[in-house]
């Protein structure tokens, strides 16, 4: 994954995080096989402090929908933890879970944190 101006959301915090996830995820997706474990544990942390500062956000600025967003973040922790399971027997699994993560990351970010950023911009609530 590479960084583009179309997946900025004009919040210079927000925009650091997605850039930051992008990194991890290709380090995923091009890690040699005896480091693969590593590089999905690198996104897993990556992504705990993603979504817990993005949570914090939710709350702090009174984001109604915050219960579904939130729930999102939860789902793909899980399925993180799920995917980490499989990638101890196969690095390909790690792999192959990087492959699939751009289209999750295009939606959720044209969505889910497009309203969030909104949000908090017609709040004047800034992110830090």
């Amino acid at each position: 994954m590479e960084w583009s101006d179309r997946y900025s959301l004009a919040t210079e915090a927000m925009d650091a995080n997605h850039r930051e996830f992008m990194i991890c995820v290709t380090r995923l997706a091009n890690a040699p096989d005896g480091e693969v474990l590593a590089a999905l544990d690198g996104l897993i942390a990556h992504s705990v402090e993603h979504f817990e500062l993005e949570n914090r956000w939710m709350r702090e600025s009174g984001f109604p929908p915050i219960h579904i967003h939130a729930g999102e973040h939860h789902r793909v922790l899980a399925l993180l933890q799920s995917v980490r399971r499989m990638t101890e027997r196969s690095a390909a699994a790690g792999r192959q879970f990087a492959g699939e993560l751009p289209g999750w990351f295009e939606n959720h970010l044209a969505t889910m944190d497009a309203a969030l950023a909104a949000h908090m911009k017609n709040r004047g609530f800034v992110p830090v």
